[in-house]
């Protein structure tokens, strides 16, 4: 019988089965695994993975959580995505003004530059009224506000405001009226009033659907800060005052309740109707 080389006798060795056995690597005892010819061999923790057994499949990477913020220019202001004109809420005709990806999908925003446009009337925009809503309490208004700007906190201030008609009356189809909402981020008291109006108005306009008094409601997005940052010489006075400056606690608080027990807040602002499901 031929013998086989010396260099391949060793290899045969060195890769057998009772070789590993008798090797001595450290630590605690290895334990007797079974592969699938049925030999016995002890686990070799230095020496790659065991005959017979597969390696676990590679760990995937979960992308990380998208913000919830919007994201932010170099100069921290908000930054802004131009959408394509939509249609009024009565669908008679596309937008007026350019709107921008917010965080509210089902509210139409405008960015503080558009709202620039708008009140410097820079643009021919054929708007027979416009309604800039500061929906900030009295104290941070009071401080510094858009020019021209009005401040409602409440349901029933804004409905006393713009909807005090009679049904009968007639929806104007020629002149454009166009409101735009704010508070200090646009991020909770102006949308709050912004979807209240258009639901009163889905309301009072029920047996005339789509027809709407104001079918063109904006948000500003970034709201009272974002403005205020980009066009201060357009506020007045010329002050941004925050809702949680140190002193103003029991102002906040005032004003929270009175709000809240007219309808505003998270998850109470629209009621669970026919009409308002029709946004």
């Amino acid at each position: 019988m031929t013998s086989l080389p010396t260099k391949k006798r060793k290899m045969d060795v060195a890769l057998s089965p009772n070789f590993l056995t008798g090797l001595d690597l450290g630590g605690p005892p290895r334990k007797r695994l079974s592969t699938l010819d049925g030999n016995t061999v002890h686990s070799a923790r230095r020496l790659g993975t065991t005959p017979g057994m597969t390696k676990p499949p590679p760990a995937v990477m979960k992308p990380p959580p998208k913000s919830l913020s919007s994201p932010l220019n170099a100069d921290g202001t908000p930054f802004c995505v131009i959408r394509k004109k939509t249609q009024t809420g009565d669908g008679s005709t596309t937008l007026l003004l350019p709107t921008v990806r917010g965080a509210h999908s089902d509210l139409k925003c405008i960015s503080p530059a558009t709202l620039i446009d708008v009140l410097r009337q820079k643009k021919p925009y054929d708007v027979a009224e416009v309604s800039v809503v500061d929906c900030r309490y009295p104290f941070e208004y009071q401080a510094g506000h858009i020019q021209g700007a009005i401040n409602i906190y409440t349901p029933d201030d804004l409905k006393a405001r713009f909807l005090n008609l009679s049904v009968e009356n007639p929806v104007e189809k020629k002149a454009r009226k166009i409101i735009i909402f704010h508070c200090e981020f646009s991020s909770e008291r102006g949308p709050d009033l912004y979807r209240i109006l258009r639901n009163e108005d889905r309301i009072l306009n029920e047996k005339r659907y789509p027809a709407l008094h104001y079918p063109e409601l904006y948000l500003l997005h970034g709201g009272y800060k974002a403005f205020f940052e980009q066009f201060r010489t357009y506020c007045f006075p010329q002050v941004y005052m925050p809702m949680n400056t140190p002193g103003h606690e029991d102002d906040v608080s005032q004003c929270k309740r009175k709000a809240k027990l007219q309808g505003c807040g998270r998850g109470g602002t629209v009621a669970k109707t026919a009409v308002s499901r029709r946004f």
